[in-house]
């Protein structure tokens, strides 16, 4: 039965079809500069899910996670945010690491260095305004 459905599949020319292109309406790089806020409600399981921080209030997001979350920036830095319950000065608020982005025809990669280690890979699902989903892939 396999053979006969090659035999056909090849008779015809029917070539498999990858639709794994990435959604350029569903990803815009120019929303990544901001601060993100995670938003563990919406998150669903292997898939992260952010909101900006302007939107946390609204989300009803408790306030430490709301004043920790990531901020990237154009030059190529990530800012991680601690929560800080008092104002007591316990150094940075933030640590910093260094991120890039990758598309190939069927990802966005979004890879973030680590301080020990080369980093993790993340696939960009989505990216808008309001929104940053993004599932971990891989850890170098």
């Amino acid at each position: 039965m396999i053979t006969f459905i090659l035999t056909l599949v090849t008779a015809l020319g029917i070539t498999p079809t990858y639709s794994g292109t990435i959604n350029e309406a569903k990803i815009n790089q120019n929303y990544l500069y901001q601060h993100w806020v995670m938003s563990a409600k919406e998150a669903k399981k292997g898939i992260i899910e952010y909101c900006p921080f302007q939107a946390a209030d609204q989300k009803k997001i408790a306030a430490r996670v709301k004043y920790s979350g990531i901020v990237f920036e154009k030059s190529g830095q990530l800012l991680k945010y601690r929560w800080r319950k008092s104002s007591a000065s316990r150094g940075p608020s933030y640590d910093k690491y260094k991120w890039n982005w990758k598309k190939t025809p069927e990802k966005a990669i979004l890879n973030i260095a680590s301080k020990i280690g080369k980093g993790q890979n993340y696939e960009v699902i989505e990216l808008s305004k309001n929104k940053l989903k993004i599932r971990l892939i891989s850890r170098r």
